[in-house]
């Protein structure tokens, strides 16, 4: 697995629909917004975390009355040895799409984007390894998360 980018967006309008060559992991910090992925539309609220498949058409805007939409944008590529993960994201997580994983998690998401701007491999692998090890917390969970 390599963790390609991360990034904080805020979202005044309507992005346009587009597709990814990556799998697109998203964690909404604040505002209150509607994701279209495919032909569904599903609102989506602060601690919402939720993805799209590589070449999955999507987008995201404010919900009506809604100023921004605030969120982490992580962009991931997945290697043949990644089976596991691959079989979770396409699996048990792609059924449970939006997950309520609470609104405390900024010091997460900003921590991997520090990591994964950083020069040092170690800190990069670091980083990738949470978010793997991240993903296997929220599937094993029975519970959802609210703060």
């Amino acid at each position: 697995m390599r963790l390609a980018s991360i990034g904080f967006h805020e979202t005044h309008r309507a992005m346009p629909a587009h597709r990814d060559p990556h799998v697109e992991l998203h964690y909404l910090l604040e505002g209150v917004g509607v994701f279209t992925f495919g032909a569904q539309r599903a609102r989506v609220l602060p601690g919402h975390f939720f993805h799209t498949l590589p070449e999955e058409t999507h987008c995201i805007a404010p919900a009506q009355g809604a100023c921004w939409v605030r969120q982490y944008v992580l962009h991931l590529d997945l290697f043949p040895s990644d089976a596991a993960l691959d079989v979770l994201l396409r699996g048990p997580l792609l059924k449970r799409r939006f997950l309520q994983v609470g609104t405390r998690r900024r010091w997460f998401f900003e921590s991997l984007r520090r990591k994964t701007s950083s020069p040092h491999p170690n800190l990069r692998a670091s980083a990738e390894h949470e978010l793997a090890a991240f993903l296997h917390v929220v599937r094993a969970a029975e519970w959802i998360a609210v703060d």
